[in-house]
């Protein structure tokens, strides 16, 4: 992904980024079954639509941890460092 399409994606609002999703979700779904019946659509393009939809999940999880307290953050590095052992 080139640096320009990075910056797309943190220059969208979380309605635009949520809205994003679940188009690329929906496009994936297609073009999978585009696919599977007639073998039309390229590994290329589903390959792109997950990591599109990876990466716009990234940004707004990024998003939500960079709005949490930190109480809330406090808490969740409690939680990982749990899960490391």
């Amino acid at each position: 992904m080139g640096n320009k399409e990075y910056k797309e994606i943190q220059s969208l609002a979380d309605a635009d980024l949520t809205e994003k999703l679940a188009q690329t979700q929906l496009d994936l779904t297609k073009t999978r079954f585009d696919a599977t019946i007639s073998g039309t659509a390229s590994p290329k393009e589903i390959r792109e639509a997950k990591k599109t939809i990876a990466r716009v999940q990234t940004e707004l999880r990024s998003r939500e941890l960079a709005q949490m307290s930190e109480g809330q953050l406090a808490k969740r590095s409690k939680l990982r460092f749990r899960r490391r052992k």
